[in-house]
């Protein structure tokens, strides 16, 4: 399970305070049967996701929404942050950029 946990935290980039109180909820709401009946089953990763996975998802979607923020502003502000990176005298010479 703490695996699996690991996994949702990364993939969904979860904050200190999501992951504390995931694991709080964790610990109230997944019983001892729970556990019995994951390390029973016959795919322990996807029963342990489904155990975290709806709580995770509850927690997220009230996160605070970036507004405004476009698709094209967001590569545009990439092109910007590689081309700083390009013409920094550290990475001169050292990677190879081509912009599209």
């Amino acid at each position: 399970m703490e695996t699996v946990f690991v996994n949702i935290a990364t993939e969904y980039l979860l904050t200190e305070y999501e992951v504390e109180d995931t694991v709080d909820y964790i610990s109230k709401n997944i019983s001892g049967k729970d556990l019995m009946d994951m390390y029973a089953s016959g795919d322990r990763e996807y029963y342990a996701q489904m155990l975290i996975l709806p709580y995770v998802e509850r927690k997220v979607s009230h996160r605070e929404h970036i507004k405004g923020v476009t698709a094209e502003k967001l590569q545009e502000g990439l092109r910007m942050v590689w081309e700083n990176i390009a013409d920094s005298a550290e990475y001169k010479g050292n990677i190879n950029i081509e912009m599209a």
